[in-house]
């Protein structure tokens, strides 16, 4: 298997683990095979490594996306979680990670920016609340 220039230093078993996981596929391209990102691990690839960097910004999101779109809410819930998000209320998701702002990459990737509300704000009336949640 011909491997991308990214992807060459990594072991095969690993590789293989990715494609397994639905994080990579094999592309065949004039007679070559080639590995590629899928959607599944760009939006992964989007949600970054963890840094707990704080700035005093609050990230709110609130979404409602409809049940036709079901795989791209559950996705984005997840991704969400994993970014640092935390559910405050029934609707209403925060986060005072500097990561965070990768959300808007993972908006655009499974194109649902039409179902989402996102704030940054400097001040909330339920900042002690918050960081109580995240100080856990």
């Amino acid at each position: 298997m011909r491997m991308n220039e990214e992807y060459k230093s990594l072991p095969v078993n690993y590789l293989n683990g990715l494609i397994h996981r639905g994080y990579l596929e094999t592309k065949i391209e004039k007679g070559q095979k080639s590995v590629r990102l899928t959607h599944k691990g760009k939006i992964r690839q989007l949600e970054g490594d963890k840094n707990d960097k704080k700035d005093g910004k609050w990230r709110f999101l609130s979404f409602d996306i409809p049940e036709q779109r079901s795989g791209d809410r559950d996705q984005f819930r997840r991704s969400i979680k994993r970014i640092g998000f935390k559910l405050v209320q029934k609707s209403l998701w925060v986060c005072p990670f500097v990561r965070a702002d990768q959300v808007d990459l993972i908006i655009d990737e499974l194109k649902i920016r039409q179902y989402v509300a996102y704030i940054i704000s400097d001040k909330t009336d339920i900042e002690n609340y918050l960081n109580r949640i995240f100080k856990k």
